[in-house]
């Protein structure tokens, strides 16, 4: 019977494929951990900044007019994935980001979401490598500010984890900053730069500040939705495994039984053959 090889085989096939899934789990889990403690570090720096910015303000005397945003470049920054296993997470992004994308240039980070996007008949403007160790997030967020810092208007777009372990898609204007500045600090704040030089310095800082957050809350939400995507993987297997060794476990039973019947007809037939020759030879 050669289903019972065949089951074997395809037994130590999902053993192997079950090992790296699993192994990946424990990465996605470790890069969740990770993202999620990097986070009121990332909150804190943000604060600081919006800080600076509101005494900055305060020695130029408030926000100026500021150039019509249809005269400068509007960017829509999509902050997606470099790699699978994340379920639909790239596909919602863009569903529901593009939609606002008109007479905006697109910059997606994150090769996946990239090329999903091409596929959904998108075309972007930049595509930038998105980071797959919360280690590098302030690099990555130095070079998407560097190439992003002349634009008039940035949108920012991403996937944040919510508390019940869903996700929602977040679209933030980053500039012009059209919520309320936080009150500056009762007492002016020593400097030796020009008040605009200086709000200028601190404008880039925040903008690096704003990308540097929605870049860890996009790789906590993407690993911890790979983390479910492949502990669910790891039940199906399971399951399947447990189908599997049923299969075989019938299969062996079947064997054994088909073997006990052919002993048992045998012994039988011997039986009756020497019944057969004892009765001949009685005189």
């Amino acid at each position: 019977m050669d289903q019972l090889p065949r089951l074997n085989a395809r037994l130590a096939t999902l053993s192997d494929l079950r090992d790296i899934v699993r192994a990946m789990r424990v990465m996605a889990a470790g890069s969740t951990r990770a993202g999620e403690a990097a986070l009121p570090a990332v909150r804190r720096y943000g604060d600081t900044i919006d800080a600076a910015v509101a005494d900055g303000l305060a020695l130029v005397g408030g926000l100026g007019q500021s150039q019509p945003a249809e005269r400068g470049v509007r960017l829509l920054v999509i902050i997606g994935t470099e790699h699978g296993f994340v379920g639909n997470l790239n596909a919602r992004l863009l569903q529901e980001t593009l939609k606002s994308a008109a007479g905006r240039k697109v910059v997606v980070v994150g090769r996946r979401a990239a090329s999903l996007g091409a596929d959904m008949g998108h075309s972007v403007a930049g595509v930038i490598p998105m980071t797959t160790h919360v280690q590098t997030i302030p690099l990555l967020a130095r070079r998407i500010t560097g190439e992003i810092a002349d634009a008039e208007e940035v949108r920012v777009a991403y996937c944040r984890r919510q508390g019940d372990g869903g996700l929602a898609v977040v679209e933030d204007q980053i500039v012009p900053v059209r919520r309320a500045a936080k009150p500056p600090s009762p007492n002016p704040p020593l400097h030796h730069l020009e008040p605009m030089a200086l709000l200028r310095a601190f404008a880039q800082e925040y903008l690096m500040a704003e990308i540097a957050r929605a870049l860890t809350e996009a790789f906590v939400g993407e690993n911890a939705t790979r983390l479910r995507v492949l502990s669910a993987a790891d039940r199906n297997i399971g399951d399947k495994m447990e189908e599997l060794q049923q299969q075989a476990r019938q299969l062996r039973q079947e064997t054994i039984t088909a073997e006990l019947l052919d002993i048992v007809i045998g012994a039988e037939a011997v039986a009756k053959g020497r019944a057969t020759h004892g009765a001949t030879l009685k005189p």
